[in-house]
């Protein structure tokens, strides 16, 4: 049987590296895909309504 200390150090071992990557990767949409968003923009009428599309489409 393992001792507590060991498992303790097996298992921070298995974690993943908390670092953070140096530069994120941004995101690349085509141009149809802009063109659809703001298509689906423009019809929003309601106040708010824009913004819980943007939120909904996670933008």
């Amino acid at each position: 049987m393992k001792s507590k200390t060991v498992q303790l150090l097996e298992t921070l071992e298995d974690r993943p590296d908390p670092e953070v990557a140096e530069k994120a990767k941004r995101r690349v949409f085509s141009a149809a895909h802009k063109r659809c968003i703001l298509e689906k923009a423009d019809r929003c009428t309601e106040s708010g309504e824009i913004g819980f599309f943007l939120c909904r489409q996670e933008l």
